[in-house]
């Protein structure tokens, strides 16, 4: 039977339906021709004929495959990897990954080798819906599984996940599978009661979440998991392990700058070494690193408590007259911009009424009386040191009252120590409807 020009039209449109390109190359030369256009990469402009099409498809690959896949992709399209494929089969595949859009698109490389043995047809078929449909309960299960050993807060492992892995580690040192070489970290997290009921769930679920980046971030190579609410395990092995000393120095290091700066959470940690001698395995390991964390908090305790009695100033001043709505707005906007600036030294200043707060941190390294103060402008410039304070003035003025550009501003400012020390203050100024200036607020940091 004869086969017409409408045949080979049915035929095209046939293979159209399923593959999302087609094109007639020649091995020899890389010339080529689309006999289906692309669909998919229709964005690349990719001519209809050519004179090389291995080296226009290791050129594109680069702007549109996977990065995990790049490799493999372009050696895919390496004439002398495709003959070396066709000389074993008329035909192979290849799947590999599209990133295009911020999505993922999994296609299906087909190569067919013609009768004539000097030409190949390449076939793109997009295979996403395929992919989905084998994946999805593959990856359901999985993210179920994996779901219910994570800590939902901060990434990390949950308690089921801790009690697994300590299990496995247990029958792994008992069959020597593992040679029990291992230490593990238990960290808390200072007064996060404290921070909850003070300042609002919120801040205390931040607390949580740096803590977990602090611990991540000390033990790189070790399993972490969160055991309590505010309590961490990090089970140290090889590398973690020999550098155990050194990186809970750094741990309690960072927690002892956080606490002076109010820059982050305070943790207490302890860490116990695995003795085959004594311990039956990772529980009581555990309860050691445990009596140890303990150890630890009642010294940052002590020392937090000494420091308190060296505070000069005395009890908060009175609120006095600011509406209670005014001051729920105060907090309102004192919380979003703490929470924006990362913590630290912060201030927001209602200027009708001349009410402020404060961040703890400035109540505890500069001795102000309270968070909350009233005519905050004089008990500041009373800290200021004497050389800067006409700059300090003229700078803010300029600022609240001329409507100049808010720039930063340098100065010294007496700390509880009894040291000037160098400062810059990053500030705002927030008009009411009519212009009329109505907050200023900032982050003072330290030179």
């Amino acid at each position: 039977m004869g086969i017409d020009q409408a045949a080979f039209h049915q035929i095209a449109t046939t293979l159209a339906r399923h593959y999302d390109s087609i094109y007639f190359v020649d091995i020899e030369t890389g010339s080529f021709t689309a006999f289906v256009p692309p669909r998919l990469l229709a964005e690349l402009k990719i001519p209809s004929e050519g004179d090389d099409f291995f080296a226009l498809a290791r050129q594109n690959a680069h702007i549109i495959v996977h990065p995990d896949d790049l490799d493999r992709a372009v050696k895919l399209h390496d004439k002398a990897e495709i003959l070396r494929q066709l000389s074993h089969d008329d035909s192979f595949t290849a799947c590999i990954r599209l990133a295009m859009d911020g999505k993922i698109i999994h296609v299906r490389q087909v190569y067919l080798l013609c009768d004539d043995r000097q030409h190949v047809v390449c076939c793109m078929e997009n295979i996403e819906k395929e992919y989905i449909g084998k994946e999805e309960p593959k990856q359901a299960d999985k993210s179920a599984e994996r779901l219910a050993r994570m800590d939902k807060l901060t990434g990390v492992k949950n308690r089921a996940a801790f009690d697994d892995f300590a299990a496995n580690l247990d029958e792994k040192v008992g069959t020597g599978a593992h040679d029990g070489i291992y230490a593990v970290v238990v960290c808390n997290i200072n007064d996060l009661k404290y921070i909850n009921d003070a300042k609002g769930r919120s801040f205390g679920d931040e607390a949580i979440q740096q803590a977990s980046r602090m611990v991540c971030n000390t033990f790189t190579h070790s399993p972490v998991f969160r055991v309590g609410e505010d309590e961490f395990v990090a089970v140290l092995s090889g590398g973690d392990y020999e550098a155990r000393d050194q990186l809970l120095d750094k741990l309690r290091e960072e927690s002892r700058v956080n606490g002076l700066m109010h820059s982050g959470p305070v943790l207490a940690a302890g860490m116990a070494i695995f003795d085959s001698d004594r311990d039956e395995g990772v529980a009581s390991v555990f309860e050691k690193a445990g009596r140890m964390m303990r150890e630890n908090k009642e010294s940052i305790k002590d020392k937090a408590s000494k420091f308190s009695l060296k505070k000069a100033e005395g009890a908060a001043v009175p609120e006095a007259m600011i509406p209670s709505e005014r001051k729920k707005q105060l907090d309102g906007m004192f919380a979003s911009l703490f929470t924006v600036s990362e913590g630290g030294y912060i201030f927001l200043i209602d200027l009708r009424f001349e009410y402020s707060r404060w961040s703890l941190a400035m109540v505890d390294d500069f001795g102000l009386r309270s968070e909350y103060l009233h005519h905050a402008t004089k008990i500041i410039q009373e800290r200021i040191h004497p050389d800067d304070l006409e700059s300090y003035n003229e700078s803010v003025n300029a600022a609240i009252f001329s409507g100049a550009a808010v720039k930063p501003i340098s100065f010294r400012l007496h700390n509880m120590e009894g040291a000037y020390i160098p400062v810059t203050a990053r500030c705002f100024v927030q008009c009411d409807s009519k212009g009329n200036p109505e907050y200023f607020g900032g982050k003072l940091v330290l030179q």
